[in-house]
């Protein structure tokens, strides 16, 4: 493998306070592919990438609305440094469309394990007290969807949700996912992936 010396630039994206800019630090990286070993230029930009669930999805809006800013001569122009709990949660979204365990959201009733269950009781609402356990976790479930569109408050607790009510939720909010995936495999080719090691950084 060759190793270079990575020279961190400044640069800004719009609309983004979660973008973080390093200037005038030095690297040694180490990429997968052949390049002639030499001195080379790179934006680098580091997200300060959050491990609260809640604040994951402001992050993630925040980031869609920064790159829809962007030209494709803008997005070409940085690599962005990837830590590995921001490639878990990059990988689920391209491979599921669902970030944490919004997958729960999803599952049928009946294919839930005890600990997803656990989960979904967990939550702090009312649900109708002469339900069964399914229909209880069907409200549950329908609870956690309307988080992710932050419509809370259409929640009624008094109301028998279905398996159609889900899946009717489920694609709007797929639907506006789609844009934020379009937009992160955009630049995924500039990538900078860091270790677990933290000592340095491939692409």
């Amino acid at each position: 493998m060759k190793k270079i010396l990575l020279l961190f630039s400044l640069i800004t994206l719009v609309g983004c306070s979660q973008f973080s800019a390093r200037k005038d630090h030095s690297q040694h990286i180490t990429f997968k592919s052949s390049i002639p070993e030499g001195k080379y230029n790179f934006n680098l930009v580091s997200l300060e990438y959050p491990s609260n669930y809640n604040e994951k999805i402001n992050f993630f809006k925040n980031l869609n609305t920064s790159l829809e800013n962007l030209n494709s001569v803008q997005k070409n122009s940085f690599n962005l440094l990837i830590t590995e709990d921001m490639n878990i949660d990059f990988n689920d979204l391209f491979n599921t469309g669902w970030l944490d365990k919004e997958i729960l959201g999803m599952k049928i009733v009946e294919d839930l394990n005890p600990d997803e269950k656990n989960y979904l009781n967990s939550f702090n609402i009312n649900v109708p007290t002469e339900a069964g356990e399914i229909q209880k976790l069907l409200n549950r479930q329908y609870f956690l969807l309307l988080k992710l569109t932050d419509n809370e408050a259409l929640y009624n607790s008094e109301f028998l949700y279905t398996e159609l009510d889900k899946s009717l939720l489920m694609e709007d909010i797929l639907l506006n996912r789609k844009s934020l995936i379009e937009n992160i495999n955009s630049i995924k080719k500039n990538f900078v992936y860091f270790d677990s090691i933290g000592k340095n950084k491939k692409i």
